[in-house]
């Protein structure tokens, strides 16, 4: 909820160096060190065999984006750790998987990802305190983007495309809701994306 709280005030924009608003993107601390961090990036996993066979693998029922933040959630709740290594090197063209979605459905997917992550590990009550804060998030930047991009810098195709990403975040906001399944306590997938 904090974060959610910070990313959505603008402050790990704001403040990137701080060990308490830029918790989220970790940009406080010199990536070339090794250490136990709570999420890695899903381009690139080492994962043993037994993590897997104790914690499962990723949940196909989440759509682009997020997947690893469960399983490092699941990973650390189960007693292992997750490190960060800077050692190793890889090259990742990050946005090719969703570059011809558009601009807008990337976002829209991690949205409904993280509404999905919230109500299944925060309940009710964390799930509706994170989605408050994004639907005032969305108001912000819908705010701002208009001032920005049609005042400041006079293009009205740019703030028109912007606001159309945050208009349809908000109604996702308040049209979709994850449910618990029955199965084992799940959540149902309700979180398709067509274009």
């Amino acid at each position: 909820i904090w974060d959610e709280l910070c990313i959505q005030l603008g402050l790990t924009k704001l403040f990137p160096k701080s060990r308490v608003f830029a918790r989220h993107p970790m940009s406080w601390w010199d990536h070339s060190t090794i250490r136990e961090v709570d999420v890695v990036s899903g381009a690139f996993m080492i994962i043993r065999r037994e993590v897997i066979d104790q914690c499962g693998g990723l949940d196909g029922r989440l759509p682009m984006y997020g997947e690893e933040e469960d399983f490092c959630y699941r990973v650390k709740r189960n007693g292992w750790h997750v490190v960060y290594h800077a050692d190793v090197k890889i090259l990742h063209y990050g946005g090719r998987s969703t570059k011809q979605l558009g601009i807008s459905a990337p976002r829209v997917n991690m949205y409904l990802s993280h509404d999905y992550l919230a109500r299944k590990y925060h309940g009710i009550v964390g799930f509706l305190v994170i989605r408050g804060l994004r639907i005032i998030g969305f108001l912000i930047r819908a705010v701002a983007s208009s001032l920005y991009w049609g005042i400041l810098q006079h293009d009205r195709g740019r703030m028109r495309e912007y606001l159309r990403i945050y208009i349809e975040g908000l109604k996702i906001q308040v049209s979709r809701f994850p449910t618990i399944s029955s199965d084992k306590g799940l959540l149902r997938s309700c979180l398709l994306y067509t274009s």
